[in-house]
């Protein structure tokens, strides 16, 4: 089941590179950001697992039982970045745990949202300083990006980072950071966020800045 975890992400980073190719050569130049590929929150009523973050699009669906965890996607992390001397594992970030809940939007409408329960090891790393290498997710509509997503897993998707919460980090730069396929390793000021009903979001990296 592990080796066909690997061979379904690196599957889905192929289509995803065409698929992201294609929509920016397609797609007309906006000022400001695209759409946050983690905002897919949705009214309640709907799966929690395809509201907040498509998990099922790494499931093979000619195995009804093939269900990747949380511990599925952190094994499969070294196949994908490494450590660097001095630096924070995933593993670190990725182990927390987290819960869904309700509330009330802007709109009225009752919404799911996911917050985490930050635990004793990542709570030492809130506002420190950390080193970490990571896939580079696009938020800005330029070659070079001020703001943007990091992750373990190289993207799989143009729209969306097919990932749990726990398992990326809203990157901002401090000077514009050229788009890259490659992993790259960045240092950052680590935010915790205890909840973020718009995006979902866990972490930031504050004053975002390349390691060559």
């Amino acid at each position: 089941m592990y080796t066909l975890f690997k061979r379904t992400i690196k599957t889905l980073f192929t289509f995803g590179l065409i698929g992201f190719i294609a929509y920016a050569f397609t797609t007309k130049p906006q000022a400001g950001p695209i759409s946050h590929p983690l905002k897919i929150n949705a009214p309640s009523e709907r799966p929690l697992l395809q509201q907040v973050f498509d998990v099922t699009e790494l499931n093979d669906t000619s195995d009804e039982d093939a269900v990747y965890t949380d511990e599925d996607l952190l094994a499969a992390v070294p196949e994908f970045v490494e450590t660097p001397e001095g630096g924070i594992p995933w593993q670190t970030l990725g182990e927390i745990k987290y819960e869904s809940y309700n509330f009330i939007g802007e709109d009225g409408e009752e919404w799911t949202g996911l917050k985490p329960t930050f635990n004793d090891n990542v709570k030492k790393l809130d506002g420190q300083k950390i080193l970490l290498q990571g896939y580079m997710f696009p938020l800005d509509q330029n070659e070079k990006q001020s703001s943007f997503l990091l992750g373990p897993f190289p993207m799989s998707c143009p729209y969306h980072y097919h990932v749990s919460p726990n398992m990326v980090l809203e990157a901002h730069a401090i000077d514009p950071i050229e788009f890259s396929y490659d992993a790259i390793n960045v240092t950052g000021i680590l935010e915790l966020v205890p909840r973020d009903d718009e995006y979902n979001v866990f972490y930031r990296l504050n004053d975002v800045e390349i390691v060559e």
